[in-house]
């Protein structure tokens, strides 16, 4: 039977700082809602076996102009 995680950080509080993943052995689901007074969020579905690895959260943080600042 494959296992799936799920692990929650931050607050449970509205307009407050939060992530959440959810990891199986095939697929990874990330929600962030961390940044811009937490009215700005990022979301990936990811199929681990079709996209090489790449860590498509981090790539975006690192590349977008919105988070150069």
């Amino acid at each position: 039977m494959a296992k799936i995680y799920f692990a929650w950080v931050g607050s449970f509080e509205r307009d407050k700082p939060h992530y959440y993943i959810i990891n199986a052995p095939d697929f990874l689901i990330e929600y962030d809602n961390s940044q811009g007074n937490c009215n700005h969020i990022h979301a990936i579905l990811r199929e681990k076996g079709n996209d090489f690895g790449e860590d498509i959260l981090k790539n975006h943080y690192l590349t977008s102009e919105h988070h150069k600042k």
